[in-house]
């Protein structure tokens, strides 16, 4: 996107400080911004350009089977991000393919924590987790494949 222009909304309050938010940004691109101010007496000063790169893309962490449970005939598991997003686990039983998932977490975080459940005795399952940035990008962790007790 060379070249574009992107305007914030124009703030008539007269001040000595400005701020402003930037929205709508993707991911791993370098930008350069100025403030465009005009004072009482309609002379328009611009700010010095600032240039800034924003964050790249999302990127996950391998996941970490935290517990598994007989009792309970489930998994529970974690694993980060580097930019906030939602939350939801699967557990493939290896033999059959069958997945269960868990809830999906709608509250964008960076450390995710989730519980897989009503998984089989003594049954290899292979777990991951999977996370979706406000803007739609969706990624998976690596599977981590865990017999469950009997």
């Amino acid at each position: 996107l060379t070249g574009v222009v992107l305007l914030s909304a124009l703030d008539i309050n007269l001040s000595v400080n400005h701020t402003m938010v930037i929205t709508g940004l993707m991911p791993g691109t370098t930008y350069s911004i100025r403030g465009i101010s005009t004072t009482p007496g309609g002379q328009t000063v611009f700010s010095d350009p600032i240039t800034f790169r924003t964050v790249d893309e999302l990127t996950i962490s391998i996941l970490t089977i935290t517990e598994t449970s007989r009792l309970t005939r489930s998994a529970k598991f974690v694993w980060n991000t580097n930019i906030p997003s939602t939350s939801q686990g699967e557990g493939r039983n290896v033999a059959t393919g069958v997945i269960n998932q868990s809830v999906f977490d709608p509250t964008l975080v960076l450390s995710h924590s989730v519980e897989v459940t009503d998984l089989l005795a003594n049954t290899l399952y292979a777990f991951r987790g999977i996370s979706s940035t406000p803007g739609g990008q969706l990624m998976y962790t690596n599977e981590i494949v865990v017999r469950m007790p009997r």
